[in-house]
């Protein structure tokens, strides 16, 4: 989080308030020791209490590749729910990868 306050720091000094400010994170690494919802729903409370407008939410990592497109029969938008709830807890506004749509 250090790294990304000091970006978000950065950017909001060089581009002002009224620059939208987009951040992007997994909403679920997909692998042992990764990122979990849980965990991201606290990361984007803090992104946007940093000043983060948008939060764009994906899912997996290089680890859990196969994961980046959805395999058939993956419920439509199955991070819609997660990112509903992102949106309520953080403030900021959600957006999914376009696979999980």
């Amino acid at each position: 989080m250090r790294i990304s306050h000091e970006v978000i720091n950065r950017v909001r000094a060089k581009c002002g308030d009224d620059f939208p400010l987009s951040f992007r994170i997994s909403s679920d690494e997909m692998v042992p020791g990764g990122l979990v919802p849980e965990e991201t729903s606290i990361i984007a409370s803090i992104l946007a209490e940093a000043g983060v407008d948008i939060i764009n939410v994906s899912r997996a990592n290089i680890g859990s590749r196969r994961w980046f497109y959805a395999p058939c029969g993956t419920p439509i938008a199955p991070l819609a729910d997660f990112g509903g709830q992102l949106k309520r807890t953080s403030g900021a506004a959600i957006l999914s990868r376009s696979q999980d749509q």
